[in-house]
C-alpha cells in the first residue's frame, strides 16, 4: 500500500507537468519519453526479477528500489517546478477513500471466485457488492464535487473519453498478457524464473520500438488509424498464442511477443496523446491524473480476471504437457477477447490527424 500510494502519485504529476510545459505539437513526443519506462517496465521487469530471485532473494525486488526512489527524489528536488500550475487543487480524500477500497474489493472478488468456484459463494458475493456500493458512492461524489479525484466530466469530451475506455481496454491486455506469459513459461514450460524473465525481452524491446515510432507518426496518422492498426496487430499476436502446443517452438513464441509488443506500443501513444485533445489548459492536470487511474484499473481488472481464467484451465485439463499447452492457449483466447472489447473506444478516437502538428 505505501509503496503503491508513493508510485501512483508520481506518473501522472510527471505527465501533467510535462504535458503543459510541452505544448500541443511536442506532446506525442513528450508521451513517448514519459510513457517508455512505464509502459515497457512491467515487460523487462521481469527480467531483472527472475535474475534477482534466482541469484539472490526474493528480498532484493524490495532492495533495488530505494537506490532508484533516493535519485529520483533528487532529481525531483533539481528539477521540478515548484510554482502553483494551472488547475492544481487539493486531493479528494474522500474519493480516495472511496475509489481506492472500492476497487480493491472487486479485485479480491473476482480473485477469490477461483478458491470458491464461482460468484455465488458469500466470500465472492459480499466484498462485490461492497465494492460495487463504493464505486457508485465515488460516481456521485465525482459528479458533485469542483475538485475530484477522476474529472469524470471531462468523459463528456469525446476525445477523452474514448481515450480513457481505450486506456482501461488496453490495461486489461497489457498487464493480463504480462502477468500470463511468465506463468506459461514456468508452469507449462518448467523453465527458471530467470529463463522466463528473459523469454520476455522480445514484447519488451518490441513495445519500446514501436512507442517511439509512434510517437513519431501521431504527428501525421490520425490516432485512431494508429490505434486500430496496432490492436490488429497485437490480435495476430494474441491468435498465435491461442495455438500453443507442447512442441511450438520458442521463436513462434518470440514471433507472438514481437506482435502483440508492436502492437500495445503503437497504440498506446496516439491514445494518450488523444486524451488531451481540446481539453483547457488547466484541465491537463486532472485529465492525466484520471487517465492513468483508468490505466491502472485497466492492469489490475485484466491481471486478476486472466488469473482466474487460467486457474479455471489448469484444473480443467490434465496436468500434461498437452493439457498445459491447452490450458494456456484457451486463456489467450480471452486476451483476444479484451482486444476486441478495447476496438469499441479505439473506434470513437479522433480521425483526424493534430492540426499543425510538427
Amino acid at each position: 500500500m505505501l509503496q503503491g500510494l508513493g508510485a501512483g502519485a508520481v506518473l501522472p504529476v510527471g505527465q501533467a507537468v510535462l504535458a503543459q510545459a510541452a505544448g500541443p505539437k511536442r506532446l506525442p513526443k513528450v508521451m513517448a519519453a514519459m510513457g517508455l519506462p512505464a509502459m515497457v517496465g512491467p515487460v523487462l521487469g521481469p527480467v531483472l526479477g527472475g535474475i534477482l530471485v534466482s541469484d539472490l532473494s526474493w528480498r532484493w525486488i524490495f532492495y533495488v528500489n530505494v537506490p532508484v526512489c533516493l535519485a529520483a527524489v533528487a532529481l525531483s528536488l533539481r528539477g521540478m517546478p515548484s510554482a502553483r500550475v494551472p488547475g492544481r487543487s487539493k486531493l479528494d480524500w474522500l474519493g480516495v477513500a472511496l475509489l481506492s477500497p472500492g476497487c480493491a474489493v472487486i479485485v479480491y472478488a473476482l480473485a477469490e471466485t477461483g478458491t470458491y468456484g464461482g460468484f455465488g459463494n458469500a466470500h465472492v458475493l459480499t466484498p462485490l457488492i461492497i465494492g460495487a456500493v463504493l464505486l457508485a458512492a465515488f460516481t456521485v461524489r465525482a459528479l458533485r464535487s469542483a475538485t475530484p479525484l477522476v474529472d469524470l466530466r471531462l468523459l463528456a469530451t469525446r476525445s477523452f473519453g474514448s481515450a480513457s475506455g481505450a486506456i482501461f481496454a488496453a490495461g486489461l491486455v497489457m498487464f493480463g498478457l504480462v502477468g500470463i506469459l511468465p506463468l506459461y513459461y514456468q508452469v507449462a514450460r518448467g523453465y527458471s524464473p530467470q529463463h522466463a524473465g528473459l523469454l520476455l525481452m522480445p514484447m519488451g524491446i518490441a513495445m519500446g520500438l514501436s512507442m517511439i515510432f509512434g510517437s513519431r507518426l501521431s504527428a501525421r496518422v490520425a490516432p485512431r488509424t494508429i490505434a486500430l492498426a496496432g490492436l490488429a496487430c497485437a490480435a495476430a499476436g494474441a491468435l498465435l498464442f491461442t495455438q500453443l502446443t507442447p512442441g511450438t517452438s520458442n521463436l513462434v513464441l518470440a514471433a507472438a511477443q514481437v506482435l502483440s509488443g508492436i502492437g500495445l506500443g503503437a497504440m498506446l501513444i496516439p491514445i494518450m496523446t488523444a486524451a488531451y485533445t481540446g481539453l483547457r489548459r488547466e484541465a491537463i492536470p486532472r485529465a492525466s491524473s484520471s487517465i492513468r487511474i483508468m490505466q491502472q484499473l485497466g492492469g489490475s481488472f485484466g491481471s486478476a480476471a486472466l488469473y482466474i481464467i487460467v486457474q479455471r484451465q489448469l484444473t480443467e485439463h490434465a496436468h500434461t504437457t498437452a493439457g498445459l499447452a491447452a490450458a494456456f492457449g484457451g486463456t489467450f483466447w480471452w486476451v483476444l477477447a479484451f482486444i476486441g472489447v478495447t476496438l469499441v473506444p479505439a473506434m470513437f478516437l479522433p480521425g483526424r490527424a493534430r492540426q499543425g502538428a510538427a
